[in-house]
């Protein structure tokens, strides 16, 4: 059940971050699942927060690590 979980989460994730204007192509889920993990984003806040939550969240963290997102594809 965790493994499921974890993959709903870290698709909410790659479909925020997909709809910021900062990221510009689609990640592969493993380099998001690890990102998520540098970036301490639980999976648990994800799962029950929204969409717009979500964005809130992570448009920070985009900022910050930017380069290193645009690497990764």
């Amino acid at each position: 059940m965790q493994c499921y979980q974890h993959l709903a989460a870290t698709i909410a994730v790659s479909n925020s971050l997909e709809s910021l204007p900062d990221v510009r192509h689609k990640l592969p889920l493993s380099v998001i699942a690890d990102w998520m993990d540098e970036n301490r984003i639980e999976i648990e806040d994800v799962l029950f927060a929204s969409a717009d939550d979500i964005k809130a969240q992570l448009e920070p963290l985009v900022r910050q690590n930017q380069p290193l997102l645009l690497r990764a594809a």
